[in-house]
């Protein structure tokens, strides 16, 4: 059968379903905000409170603060534990940029490490090397959904005593032998933008378990103010409240969540062990740690390797998985490390902000080899029947079958990059 790519007939022609999804029950819960004439503020028996209740309880942890979005819940919480000028923030070299950002624009400076091979995780030993006499935190990012390695984390953590911020906004509900991400540091940061495992459109939380972090982001949220107070100021702060509309459509979703989870990682397994049994060497799904009790599923991300694939540029493998019907692309958060950015590489930008660099030859691989597919290129095929997912298996079975035709193509276009 000739390949898609090449005016053949495609392995899938129907479309699988997008993300984000919703039902009759999101529809209601709006008209029912909107009827209620209560459509923001801080205030006891409010969605947003609820929403917290009900996020705290799901983590089973003590306090829960809903804010206007991720980037504003790192402020927070770098801010809460004391992070400013001249701290050093250790953070992993692949992550959404505000990871890095957010403490910048405390004037405290980003160390990026590399990160695992396997699972794209911080990298334990590029963790331990970065750390320096000015490191006042380490920045777990749990990667597409799957956790970092919080036991080394943390016990490095006590032993520099290192404040931990968790970065879940693409993790909500994975778990770390058992325990859910989020609730192993100072505090945990969830974001709720629209690929995110809940979302509404935009939004975000933090957890934690210190009645004094709390109660400094909860003030931090609110312009400085203590919580029931109107016009009492006792420090600075922002307004990273969250409306009504936001945080009714979270608690609606925070209800299934459970079940999309049990799905995800159904499926996220069916077709990591069929993709497997094809046995290329050229196309491997990412492994997972033995201690990763549940993945988030934020993204199924893959390895293709070129190299064991006759050279042919990745641009033109995901051409031709697209033209199959599967939704795939090549970034999880962006297309290349945090630090090539402008905004750090005085290479491109005479004016870039201070970082440090460790030596991330891992990371360097993992954006040329890195195909995904899932929430964060806005597909639902996680949430499909097993036979949806065998496409995938057959686009990948016929792609390789047909090698040969890509290489001349390849020979034809140049190196093709999307």
């Amino acid at each position: 059968m000739e390949l898609a790519l090449l005016g053949g007939k495609p392995i899938r022609s129907k479309p699988f379903a997008k993300w984000p999804i919703y039902s009759a029950e999101e529809v209601q819960k709006m008209k029912d905000v909107l009827s209620s004439l209560s459509w923001g503020g801080i205030k006891d028996g409010s969605e947003v409170w609820k929403f917290e209740q009900e996020f705290a309880s799901f983590h089973g942890i003590e306090h829960a603060i809903a804010v206007c979005n991720g980037t504003c819940a790192l402020m927070a919480a770098y801010t809460a534990v004391g992070i400013g000028p001249g701290d050093e923030v250790i953070v992993p070299s692949m992550s959404f940029i505000s990871t890095a950002t957010a403490a910048t624009l405390l004037g405290a400076v980003p160390v990026f490490v590399d990160i695992n091979p396997t699972d794209h995780c911080m990298r334990n030993d590029s963790i331990s090397a970065a750390i320096s006499p000015k490191t006042k935190a380490i920045v777990p990012v749990h990667i597409g959904g799957h956790p970092c390695d919080m036991d080394f984390i943390m016990d490095l953590a006590h032993r520099y005593n290192l404040k931990v911020i968790e970065d879940c906004a693409q993790a909500l509900g994975a778990e770390w032998k058992g325990r859910k991400v989020g609730t192993f540091g100072d505090i945990g940061m969830f974001s709720f933008a629209e690929t995110k495992n809940i979302t509404s459109g935009e939004g975000g939380a933090l957890i934690t378990q210190d009645s004094g972090l709390a109660n400094k982001i909860a003030e931090l949220r609110n312009h400085g103010r203590e919580f029931g107070m109107k016009y009492h100021h006792p420090s600075l702060g922002y307004n990273f409240r969250i409306s009504e509309f936001h945080a009714g459509l979270l608690r609606v979703q925070l209800a299934r969540l459970e079940e999309h989870l049990e799905r995800k990682n159904k499926a996220g397994t069916y077709l990591a062990e069929a993709i497997d049994q094809l046995q290329l060497k050229w196309f491997k799904p990412l492994d997972w740690n033995v201690n990763m009790t549940k993945h988030g599923f934020f993204s199924f991300a893959s390895r293709y390797i070129m190299e064991y694939f006759g050279d042919i540029p990745k641009g033109i493998f995901l051409k031709a998985l697209l033209a199959e019907g599967i939704p795939v692309g090549h970034e999880d958060v962006a297309p290349f490390p945090i630090y090539e950015n402008p905004i750090y590489s005085s290479e491109h930008n005479s004016k870039a902000y201070e970082c440090r660099i460790q030596s991330c030859p891992n990371v360097q691989r993992a954006y040329r080899e890195i195909v995904i597919t899932g929430q964060s290129i806005h597909s639902s095929i996680l949430l499909g029947e097993e036979t949806d997912l065998d496409d995938y298996v057959k686009a990948l079975s016929k792609i390789n079958t047909h090698k040969r035709e890509l290489q001349e193509l390849s020979k034809q276009s140049g190196r093709i990059l999307i």
